[in-house]
């Protein structure tokens, strides 16, 4: 077996104590691969070390499928600190790596290890960061090395203070280490030669005690020792490697590397160059005995070593080391037998990882309490010298302008005047100062009166030459442009002034930072012009980044200058200057310097961080943001929310609007949305998170929801707005991405709303959602029923495919139905397990038919079985006996010469034995005649009587009475009766007296005649029985007289006769009666009765012993042969079997009881053929499994009534039906949706009041919001602006900027690339929500570092952030609903690694048609990489830009969209530079890339994130050098997390891939690093170059066997098709594919069937819309077969299917016409609705919609919260009644009934008008008191409802006060007549229409609502009061003297 196994180890090397204390794994990785055709079962693997340097290892491995591997990527071994330590030779050992199952060995696999000395190290090839280690700060030596430096240092500076970098001087820095290399030189160590290739290869180092004791040391001695003494006091110092030497340098600022690992020489010869001042190196052989260098020539000397790039190997960051857990060595000693000691070997430190601390951080308040809120605030506000809005350093991204007028530059810029820059003049040069910035030129300079006379003609010159220049401009131009694309935020400006500061009073460098910004852009029209320079119209900022660092660390507020003034033209310059100069005056050095620099700034987040600063209350009354502050997870935060099974029984069509298709993982997020909880969306790439979005957006919309969606990229917002503008929600969206947003494009968004027309919501939504609803519940009702699970645990499909699984030629035994309904679960199960055991015990025993024990049938064993089986030899012998006797009779008898005994003959002779052998047969009796037989029976008889007289006279008379004459004696009897009385009596006297003489006793005279007629009988008998005996020779020899035995010869004769019966009837040939009676006679006369007897007693013996053998063995007689056939052949062979079997015994017992066992089960049957050799014990389960399954699908049958009569053809059609519905409904959707949010508008068109929102909206959009901030402008209008936008686009920061923290707070806030957004960022945006939406992938990329400070607090780590906003909601248990499909790959080998690798193959893949190829190519490069210089693969980017070239140019290949991803920005900036002249020559191909939907871009892993394309081109860059030399320094990949990035580069391309690398997979040695990143890149190169299988584990389908799948395939592969089953490489499968046989790389026909895979689908919609429309998109022709009609008509589903197959082929096949279903991606690859594009514009499309369905949109008017209708009067007959007979109620009826009829009119109505009314009606003009007395008596004598204010105000009985919401126009009511009620209500009507306004501009709208022209006291009174009732009613608020809707 063990060929069928392969063993491979990815290890290490080498391994020495460094690594071992550090827990460098050995080990790193085990395969197993299973090479075989068959699974291998329960493997154990064991390594083993050779010496036993560390402990065995064992695991264990359950199974390993054929052809798969099986990794151990985690192998924890266990290595011997004390083996190591005691080390002083190398060694070479060995792992032994065995594979076992059982005790059967595999695999073995022996590989080589060499094992170091305590102090050598390994060398560069194995882990080279590892030599940090050999740096040991705490060495007692050090010590007295660290005190004579502080002495050194005292006699230098005055100051013996070994205190590191606290004084923020590099000056310091560089006389400490000049201290510790002085004090090393004194101790005068000499130098020895180190050996050869000790930099790859490795050395011993010599450690400090061997230093000092043995005064010897190399260059890599020396170097160890002073980067030791240089961390023991807090430096942080560098080892650098060459070819052959080895040198030291540090860091001059607290800072270090990203990596401790590096090779590229420029990080540190670009940090030591004059002016910078970051790093010096140092050369320590220097310090050497037998040198006189001091320590600036050492440092001259390492400076110019390092120089020499083509010697330089790598450099190791001691610092970055420590922080990756490199250890220093602990001291080792002897103990007293000489064995060494390692005496620190743990030591106790915080191992949290310290953050990357830049040059000069300036620490804000260290004894300031630090919280959540602080490290936010420091993430957001960069207060470091790595800002370079603090520090201002001149790079090759900053471009210093030649300016001697800055006031006339900014003036010319607000001009909008456009500059072309041009370089400086030829013949002028300008020196940099020490402090890194160009002097600035004065009057007398001679290029002065050049710049003064360029300006006016808007030419500006820079500093730089013009290459310099021309590359410094397409820097800025790429960067600005990628910032613009990837956050929507320009980063481009114009610095100027620059404030010159310094850091401490004593620090020496001055720092400079830019005071103005102005945003510019740098315009080119095409690749072949120059660049322009021009204002972008955006306002000035001020540095407030300088302003906050001012303010913090040095207490200097400057006020003044917000806003900035302003002078004729822009920014009064000068103003600003001085305003800043004044305010540091008293800072010595600190100055203004008067110039213009440009470069990319970021100051953005200061907002945020204010955001945060001054609204942290607010922000943590959120739950989530209290929860990320506190630590501790609010209740509310991480409830759970319930998971959505059935999704279409749950939600019916209507219940959520998707004017978008959507899958069943998306319907689960955004019914998880309507849940109004927070929860986190993981969206993997391509699998449509922004279609989620727009669903999620869309549906809260809907519901009356307010959205806020952010994105910190514009490009993840753009994706999202233009699907929204899609599906007609762009008028209800404002996008304000950035926090510098044009206000003409805000009010443009704004006035594109005021336009919308309302229309009314169509009845049709309802009817056709009703229509989707019967006709999904119908299929879903048929599905269901095929695969509901019933008490056997298996439904209609697993029955049918089981059924079908098991061969045609399986058997099938009887089951009804109704027994098969009776089965359980349980009873299967044990029957399977009775049927298992007794296929076990056949296997044992063989074929039943051929075991020699057959017939056995014990269950039990014992001893009496084996006693019995030993027995039957004497059995045996007992069967020969009784046939030999009968053999004897055949022949003697018969005459019958066969060699056996018949069964006729046997039941012949046994039958005769029992006559025959009976004592009482006499033998020659039985050949008599039969008459003979006759006579010797009347004989017989007569003989007996005759004794019985004899033998009684003799008792009584004289035996001669027996001889007289009886009829002699009778007649002298007679006469003497015949006598007279007397002659009687005398007669009768004598006559007694005479027979007395005979007798013994008197005869009465009644006797006579019977005595004498007994006298007679007995002499006529004794005659006849004479005469017989004398005719009878055979009763002459049995009589003996009276002592005849008449009884036995009575028994004889009947024997006899039963012999002749016997005889007669086993002899058909009666005439041998005779003939065998005769030699029967003869035999019974030779041989005796006894022969036959033996037989008898022979036989009986037989039948006994084997009965009693055959009860105790279990088994019965064997059936009875034919009559001819051997009576004893059956018996005898059985026993012969038996006896020669008996060994096998124990076997055929437990055979027995398994068979009991089974039949008692019901398998009688089965058994019985199997027995009978029928069929084999294979078959046993499968012709259960095949009746089971045949039985119980009838059985469900006729319990689904769906099924009963179910065809597919009916349920196709079904299927169109559901389509077209949901087609038409989607479109209905839309129309919904857009009437039901426009239903929400205010009246936009109408005028409104000046001061009300409306009004604000409707001034500012036609003056274009002059002299008004957009923020100030958005404050003024919060509640129109939700409601007309309830839906807001913006990023982090546009948030902070323009929405209140305390303002009106939104329904939900959703959060889009999450895994990219930082904590601090998010949280302001997370507290203007009520719950979140977390949408991201935690496997992408992380926030990019750009532009952010490094600002990690080692002090409270447990305060600090996780990556991103979605990590640390991860973190919280928020809830997580997960995107399961993917879309964007058109071929699954695109994502096949991603999915495989990073996603455990839990994403659901589409498989292509031609899914058996790949379409991931891999071209090999021939070239190097520039290690250490330009850092660029120049080979590879002409490679790529040639395949861009030819694409170009090839008019089919031309439409497909280009992408190219590269490792790094070099490399992107190569490939730029070549792809620009390119297009410089092809300007035709420049307009094929760029002048497209989708043009081509060139990005880098940081950056590439969100984009897509057709084809993505993949340069690797990285690769050999020109030395051959491979290092493994692949940028951010080597980083925590560089999977990521690798995950998102691969996973960009929708149809192609290509890979172009100098470098092989095989070349990258995984045991030089640990980093997951270069494992990734190592799999997919390996990936690329092999094959879309290489190394990718494909998902098991929802059901690993379908057996009805395979039916069908296997059907079809006898019909001579080539097929392929479950095709995919995830969790989605097509259940068969027909290969195209022209074209083996491709099908022909894609074969759906109903069953797992269908059903697994939680959908209708996934099932019949989305998976088919994206198979046939992707070019599938697709047949769908039906379980049900295969099982009713199996030959012709298969017939139909071989015709589509043959229609395919022959390219006559065509599908029914399907409508393209609008799904997703992009619409050049994907499935966006074909009358819809992306970047649609035309709003006026769903009204279009509306006229098509049913003539002209007729505009709704708005729907009012309330209802305004004329004033309507109460017409009463007009009487004059005298007042004083109404006072004394004479007329009370008559004004009762006035009063009712009046409320009942105009109700409410104030009872003071109430009463006017009805006494004016009675003309009664005045109401004293005496009146108002009686009407008060005659109201209550009404008794009317009424409320009461101030005043009483009267109700019909059918109004509610609580609910009435009319308002009543009229301009004859007095004011202070109309109820607060109605005040109320025109209160809410306005500020509903109108938005909210300061309480007198809303007073006046009401009163003009109410018809008053002027605003009178009463007016304002009653106006005043409604406004009151409406907020404590919670109608309405007031707030900051606005009063506005409480929504």
């Amino acid at each position: 077996m063990a060929k069928d196994i392969q063993l491979s180890l990815s290890y290490l090397p080498v391994i020495n104590f460094a690594m071992q204390q550090n827990h460098v794994p050995v080990i790193r990785e085990i395969t197993l691969k299973n090479t075989g055709e068959e699974t291998i079962n329960d493997i154990d693997i064991i390594v083993r070390f050779e010496p036993e340097f560390a402990l065995e290892y064992c695991t264990h491995i359950d199974s390993v499928a054929p052809a798969t591997e099986e990794k151990i990527s985690v192998v924890p071994i266990s290595i011997s600190t004390e083996f190591l330590s005691n080390l002083t030779e190398r060694i070479t050992g060995s792992i032994n790596l065995t594979a076992r199952t059982g005790e059967d060995v595999l695999a073995e696999k022996h590989s080589d290890i060499s094992i170091l000395t305590f102090n050598e190290w390994g060398g560069s090839n194995v882990m080279p960061e590892v030599l940090a280690a050999f740096s040991t700060p705490n060495h007692p030596e050090i010590s007295l090395i660290k005190k004579r430096a502080s002495e050194i240092l005292a006699r230098w500076t005055g100051n013996p203070s070994l205190n590191a970098y606290q004084d923020r001087d590099h000056n310091r820095v560089k006389f400490q280490m000049a201290a510790i290399y002085e004090a090393i030189s004194e101790k005068a160590i000499t130098y020895c030669v180190s050996p050869a290739s000790f930099e790859s290869q490795g050395q011993r180092i010599r450690t400090v005690d061997e230093i000092f004791a043995l005064k010897m040391g190399n260059c890599l001695d020396m170097t160890m020792l002073y980067a030791g003494c240089l961390e023991s006091i807090g430096l942080h110092p560098l080892v650098i490697l060459t070819d052959d030497h080895a040198f030291a340098g540090c860091w001059l600022i607290p800072d270090s590397f990203a990596d401790s690992y590096n090779d590229d020489s420029s990080l540190i010869t670009k940090r030591m160059a004059d002016g910078m001042n970051e790093v010096l190196v140092v050369e320590c052989t220097a310090m050497n005995e037998g040198s006189a260098a001091n320590f600036d020539s050492a440092c001259a000397a390492a400076k110019q070593t390092l120089l020499t790039t083509e010697k330089f190997s790598f450099f190791i960051d001691v610092c970055r080391a420590r922080v990756s857990q490199i250890r220093p060595l602990p001291l080792r000693t002897t103990d007293e037998n000489g064995k060494y000691i390692v005496e620190d070997k743990e030591i106790t430190r915080d191992n949290s990882a310290p953050t990357e601390m830049s040059a000069t951080d300036l620490v804000i308040d260290s004894k300031a309490e630090v919280n959540k809120k602080t490290i936010w605030e420091r993430k957001l506000l960069d207060l470091s010298l790595r800002n370079n809005l603090l520090n201002l350093r001149l790079t090759r991204g900053t471009i210093p302008f030649i300016s001697s007028n800055i006031n006339a530059f900014e003036d010319a810029l607000a001009n909008n005047e456009d500059f072309k820059i041009c370089p400086r003049p030829t013949d002028w040069d300008c020196e940099l100062l020490s402090d890194g910035i160009y002097k600035t030129i004065n009057a007398t300079d001679p290029i002065h009166d050049l710049i003064q006379q360029e300006l006016p003609q808007n030419r500006i010159r820079t500093y730089l030459d013009e290459d310099h220049l021309r590359k410094s401009l397409t820097h800025l131009y790429r960067s600005a442009k990628t910032s613009m694309e990837e956050n929507g935020a320009n980063t481009l400006y114009l610095a100027l002034g620059l404030l010159k500061w310094y850091e401490t009073p004593t620090s020496q460098k001055p720092r400079f930072a830019p005071i103005l910004l102005i945003p510019v852009e740098i315009v080119r029209k095409s690749a072949a012009s120059g660049y322009v320079l021009r204002s972008r119209d955006e306002d000035t900022m001020l540095n407030i980044t300088l302003l906050e660092l001012l303010r913090q660390m040095f207490n200097i507020t400057i006020g003044g200058l917000d806003p900035l003034p302003k002078d004729h033209s822009g920014i009064d310059t000068s103003l600003v200057f001085n305003t800043i100069r004044r305010k540091i005056m008293e800072q010595k050095n600190w100055d203004v310097i008067e110039q213009a620099v440009l470069g990319n700034f970021s100051f953005s987040k200061f907002i945020m961080w204010n955001d945060i600063h001054n609204n942290s209350d607010i922000l943590c009354k959120n739950p989530i943001v209290s929860s990320l502050m506190n630590g501790v997870v609010d209740e509310s935060v991480n409830a759970e929310i319930s998971e959505d099974g059935d999704l279409d029984e749950k939600f019916k069509a209507g219940d959520i609007v998707l004017p978008i298709s959507a899958d069943s993982s998306q319907i689960e997020a955004i019914t998880a949305a309507l849940s109004g909880k927070s929860f986190i969306l993981h969206g993997p790439p391509g699998t449509g998170k922004s279609q989620t979005i727009t669903n999620i957006i869309a549906n809260a919309l809907y519901r009356g929801k307010k959205v806020l969606f952010v994105a910190e990229k514009m490009a993840a917002l753009e994706v999202v707005q233009n699907r929204l503008n899609a599906i007609g929600l762009g008028p209800f969206c404002l996008e304000l991405h950035s926090n510098k947003a044009k206000k003409a494009t805000v009010l443009e968004q704004l006035k594109r709303t005021t336009e919308v027309t309302k229309t009314k919501s169509a009845d049709e939504f309802r009817i056709e959602a009703e229509h989707i609803n019967n006709v999904r519940d119908e299929m879903n009702a048929c599905i269901k029923a095929l695969h509901k699970t019933y008490p056997l645990g298996v439904s209609l499909y697993d029955c049918i495919s089981r059924y079908a699984s098991i061969s045609e030629d399986c058997p099938i035994f009887d089951m009804t139905t109704a027994k098969a309904g009776t089965v359980t679960s349980d009873m299967v199960a044990k029957m399977e397990i009775a049927l298992d055991d007794l296929r076990a015990a056949l296997t044992i025993i063989g074929n039943p038919a051929d075991n020699p024990l057959r017939g056995i049938g014990s269950i039990e064993y014992n001893a009496e079985i084996d006693e019995t089986l030993a027995s039957i030899p004497y059995i045996l012998e007992l069967i020969d006996s009784i046939e030999q006797m009968l053999m004897t009779l055949c022949k003697e008898v018969l005459a019958s010469d066969d060699s056996h005994v018949s069964k006729a003959d046997y039941d012949l002779f046994i039958e005769l034995a029992y006559p025959l052998s009976d004592e009482y047969l006499y033998e020659g009796i039985i050949s008599e005649t039969l008459e003979s037989l006759k006579d010797i029976k009347s004989a017989t008889i007569r003989g007996r009587n005759r004794d019985e007289v004899r033998a009684k006279f003799i008792s009584e008379y004289d035996e001669s009475l027996l001889g007289i004459d009886t009829k002699a004696y009778e007649a002298e009897w007679r006469e003497v009766l015949s006598k007279g009385f007397i002659g009687r009596y005398f007669g009768t006297k004598k006559y007694l007296r005479k027979l007395a003489t005979y007798c013994s006793k008197p005869i009465g005279a009644d006797n006579v005649l019977t005595l004498l007629k007994d006298i007679a009988s007995y002499q006529q008998d004794n005659e006849a029985i004479t005469r017989m005996e004398h005719e009878s020779p055979f009763l002459q020899s049995v009589m003996n007289g009276y002592e005849t035995d008449w009884k036995k010869v009575q028994v004889s004769c009947r024997l006899a006769e039963e012999v002749r019966s016997i005889i007669n009837k086993h002899i058909a040939d009666h005439s041998r009666m005779e003939a065998v009676l005769g030699r029967l006679s003869r035999v019974l006369a030779q041989r005796g009765r006894s022969f036959f007897d033996k037989i008898i007693n022979n036989r009986e013996m037989l039948r006994e012993i084997l009965a009693k053998a055959l009860y105790k063995l279990g088994a019965s007689m064997p059936e009875q042969p034919d009559p001819d056939d051997d009576i004893f052949g059956t018996t005898r062979e059985m026993l012969t079997r038996w006896h020669s079997g008996r060994d096998k015994i124990r076997s055929w017992v437990m055979y027995n009881k398994h068979k009991e066992s089974a039949v008692t089960l019901g398998f009688e049957e089965i058994i019985r053929q199997i027995e009978a050799g029928g069929y084999g014990p294979a078959i046993l389960k499968d012709a259960f499994h095949k009746t089971l399954y045949k039985a119980y699908a009838e059985y469900i049958l006729t319990q689904e009534s769906d099924l009963q009569l179910f065809h597919g053809t009916m349920f196709e059609e079904k299927i169109r039906r559901f389509r077209g519905l949901c087609k038409d409904f989607e479109t209905l959707t839309k129309e919904e949706l857009y009437a039901k949010i426009a239903s929400g508008l205010p009246a936009l068109q109408k005028e409104a009041s000046h001061s009300s929102e409306v009004g604000i909206l409707q001034r500012n959009i036609r003056n274009g919001c002059r002299g008004i901030s957009l923020r100030s402008f958005f404050a003024s209008i919060p509640d129109l602006l939700h409601r007309m936008c309830p839906c807001m686009l913006m990023s982090p920061i546009s948030v902070a900027q323009y929405i209140k923290a305390d303002g009106m707070k939104f329904d939900l806030v959703i959060f889009d690339e999450a895994s990219q957004m930082p904590t601090c960022e998010a949280v302001g945006t997370i507290a203007r929500g009520k719950s979140i939406i977390v949408v991201g992938d935690p496997k992408q990329l992380p926030p990019t570092s750009f532009f952010s400070s490094n600002t990690y607090d080692e002090d409270n780590p447990h305060l600090e952030d996780l990556e991103s906003i979605l990590d640390d909601c991860l973190a919280l248990t928020l809830p997580s609903k997960h995107l399961r499909w993917h879309y964007r790959s058109k071929h699954e080998s695109l994502i096949a690694f991603s999915n495989s690798k990073y996603y455990e193959n839990k994403l659901h893949t589409f498989p292509s048609p031609d899914d058996l190829q790949t379409k991931i190519g891999y071209q090999h490069v021939e070239g190097t990489y520039d290690r250490g210089g330009s850092r660029q693969n120049r080979a590879e980017a002409e490679a790529i830009i040639t395949e861009i070239k030819n694409r170009l140019e090839d008019p089919a290949r031309s439409s497909m969209s280009i992408g190219v991803v590269t490792f790094n920005s070099n490399q992107q900036s190569l490939l730029e530079d070549l792809l620009n002249d390119l297009f410089v020559t092809r300007p035709d191909l420049e307009r094929i890339a760029l002048e497209c939907e989708e043009p081509i871009f060139i990005k880098n892993l940081e950056n590439v994130q969100g984009d897509e394309r057709d084809v993505i081109l993949f340069s690797i860059g990285y690769g050999q050098d020109k030395q051959g030399k491979i290092t493994l320094n692949f940028g951010p990949l080597n980083r925590d997390g560089g999977w990521r990035r690798l995950n998102v580069a691969v996973s960009r391309a929708r149809y192609e891939m290509k890979i172009f690398s100098t470098l092989r997979s095989e070349q990258i040695d995984l045991r030089r690093t640990s980093a997951e990143g270069v494992v990734g890149l190592k799999e997919f190169l390996e990936y690329a170059e092999k094959g879309k299988n290489a190394g990718i584990s494909s998902s098991a389908s929802s059901s690993s066997y379908d057996g009805f799948v395979e039916a069908v395939a296997k059907t079809l592969k006898e019909k001579g098709y080539d097929v392929r089953t479950n095709i995919g490489s995830s969790g989605y499968k097509i259940d068969i594919g027909v290969v195209n046989p022209e074209d083996s790389s491709s099908y022909i026909l894609g074969i759906l069937c109903d069953g797992y895979n269908f059903a697994s689908s939680r959908s209708a919609r996934d099932r019949e819309i989305v998976q088919v429309s994206v198979l046939r998109r992707l070019g599938w022709k697709i047949w769908r077969i039906w379980s049900m009609d295969w099982w009713t008509n199996r030959d012709a589903v298969i017939q139909e299917l071989c015709s589509k197959i043959e229609d395919a082929i022959a390219g006559r096949y065509v599908e029914a016409e399907e409508e393209p279903i609008r799904l997703y991606g992009h619409s050049s690859g994907g499935y966006i609705p074909s009358n819809i594009s992306l970047d649609s514009s035309d709003y006026n499309a769903l009204q279009e919609a509306f006229e098509n369905r049913g003539g002209t949109a007729v505009p709704e008017e708005p729907e009012l919260l309330v209802d305004i209708v004329p004033y309507e009067f109460t017409e009463l007959e007009q009487r004059s009644l005298p007042v004083e007979r109404v006072i004394n109620e004479e007329y009370d009826d008559l004004i009762m009934d006035y009063i009712e009829a009046v409320i009942e009119k105009e109700a409410p109505i104030r009872e003071e008008l109430l009463c006017k009314r009805v006494l004016r009606a009675v003309n009664i003009a005045r109401m004293g008191v005496r009146v108002a007395e009686y009407m008060e008596y005659a109201i209550d004598c009404v008794s009317p409802r009424y409320t009461t204010d101030d005043h009483r105000t009267f109700w019909s009985e059918d109004q509610d006060p609580d609910e009435y919401r009319i308002i009543r126009q009229s301009n004859e009511r007095d004011a202070s007549h109309i109820p607060y009620e109605e005040a109320k209500n025109a209160a809410i009507h306005i500020l509903d229409q109108q938005g909210s306004q300061p309480k007198d501009s809303l007073i006046r709208e009401m009163a003009k609502l109410f018809g008053y022209s002027r605003v009178g006291d009463n007016v304002y009174y009653t106006m005043q009061k409604g406004i009151d009732l409406a907020i404590a009613k919670s109608l309405a608020e007031e707030s900051d003297g606005r009063v506005m809707l409480k929504r």
